[in-house]
């Protein structure tokens, strides 16, 4: 028997003490906190939920000969632990993050809240159907309470952040109707004594993910350091010490490595001051050790270094070139295919605004033109026939699943890109050739 006491929150389980897997196992096990926590016993494939705090003692009766039937709660909260298994066996699903997840794919905006809004009706009917509920301690009842209020809302600001994710071609993230919110009461977000609680740690990830990205225009980011800053700071203005404190060790955890060493430092020491984050720091520093070490510029040059393994190009005779053989030029990408109509048509325009360029200036500004044709002969043929040779002509195999499609989240074509002269993608979606317009925006990068 082991019993898991997750103090950090960050890992799905902490095992806090081993017992016995002897299958006469019988005995009975004191159970105590200080502070409000939830553990779980596992034993031969078999799990519990305990809800403890300072202020109850409950011993757990349990006979390994007959684990269905023996396992009993005696002493204070017993007949609420009855209760939560009860509760959590029969809902386990609406709970469930990552069955959360998958279901949101299922379901438009309002059908979602629709069904949310039916489950939580479902879990509050079984909750005061409960028997011997008078009896129950407020704190317990609160917990409960809590759990499926802040499961709903969890729920709803993660539909538009866990589609968004999902689709790389998209450059923004979908907003919720201000109807679906209205209910949200912002006053109750900070609860200091609910951090132990799932359902309130699942919904302030979503919450701060949610509203940062509303006050950014829901528009994804590009910089993840940007990103991590952007929430940290979003965090520490809307969030109490210890739901800031538990957001941060989160945010840490689970996209530290992501970010660059000085912004990953800033917000670990954010967190070594905050208040209750001792129980965060070992398993921060652990997780996030590596980057901490390393410097802004060794991380750069590997995130360069990667970019280039990934997007390996075709030429025209067969070799590979990189970006990378471009640096400190101005690029303007066209992004295409042979059977792409649209693409075609814009290529006499493509040559017009090569040609507005002097000698001098076509020194530092490189046309290139990617296709994602998955025949060799077809690109190539395609190229000689339509008089592309003013661009270099690239080949990036796979259609929709090629490499250039999946580093710039291409679902459209022709698509057309800037890249500056240190190698940023400072246009995701440039103008087409035929827009007067791009030939300023090209030229505003040259003179940078």
């Amino acid at each position: 028997m082991k019993i898991f006491k997750n103090v950090s929150f960050l890992e799905k389980k902490c095992t806090q003490s081993f017992i016995t897997e002897d299958k006469d196992f019988n005995k009975n096990i004191s159970l105590e906190a200080s502070k409000p926590i939830l553990i779980e016993i596992s034993f031969r494939g078999k799990n519990w939920n305990v809800y403890l705090n300072s202020q109850s003692n409950i011993k757990l009766k349990v006979d390994a000969s007959d684990l269905d039937n023996s396992l009993k709660f005696e002493g204070d909260l017993a007949n609420e632990n009855d209760f939560l298994n009860d509760f959590n066996n029969k809902f386990k699903l609406n709970f469930d993050p990552e069955n959360i997840e998958k279901s949101i794919f299922l379901h438009s905006i309002d059908a979602w809240e629709m069904l949310l809004y039916e489950q939580k009706k479902q879990q509050t009917e079984f909750y005061k159907l409960a028997p011997n509920t008078a009896q129950w301690q407020p704190f317990f009842k609160d917990f409960i309470e809590n759990q499926i209020r802040w499961n709903y809302w969890g729920s709803i600001l993660a539909y538009p952040i866990v589609r968004g994710n999902a689709d790389k071609s998209k450059l923004t993230v979908f907003s919720i109707p201000n109807i679906l919110l209205e209910k949200l009461d912002k006053a109750k977000i900070n609860q200091p004594e609910l951090v132990f609680s799932p359902a309130y740690r699942f919904f302030l990830n979503y919450y701060v993910t949610y509203y940062n990205s509303q006050s950014k225009g829901f528009q994804k980011y590009k910089d993840q350091s940007q990103m991590l800053k952007d929430k940290h700071s979003f965090a520490r203005e809307n969030l109490a010490i210890e739901p800031y404190s538990y957001y941060l060790a989160n945010l840490l955890y689970q996209y530290g490595n992501l970010g660059l060493p000085s912004t990953v430092n800033q917000i670990y020491s954010a967190l070594q001051l905050s208040k209750d984050s001792e129980r965060y720091l070992s398993i921060v520093k652990s997780k996030c050790e590596s980057i901490l070490k390393k410097t802004d510029a060794e991380v750069l040059k590997n995130n360069e270094d990667k970019k280039n393994d990934l997007l390996k190009l075709i030429g025209i005779e067969g070799d590979t070139v990189t970006l990378k053989k471009f640096r400190g030029k101005v690029l303007y990408l066209d992004i295409w295919a042979s059977w792409c109509g649209p693409c075609r048509a814009e290529f006499p325009n493509s040559r017009t605004l090569h040609k507005r360029f002097t000698e001098k200036q076509l020194k530092e500004i490189q046309f290139l033109n990617i296709s994602i044709d998955d025949n060799i002969d077809n690109w190539q043929e395609a190229v000689k026939k339509l008089n592309l040779d003013y661009a270099i002509n690239l080949l990036s195999t796979g259609g929709w699943a090629s490499n250039v499609t999946k580093l710039f989240r291409i679902a459209s074509i022709p698509r057309y890109i800037i890249i500056d002269k240190n190698g940023n993608v400072v246009e995701e979606n440039a103008k087409r050739p035929s827009d007067p317009r791009v030939y300023d925006d090209i030229m505003n990068y040259l003179n940078k």
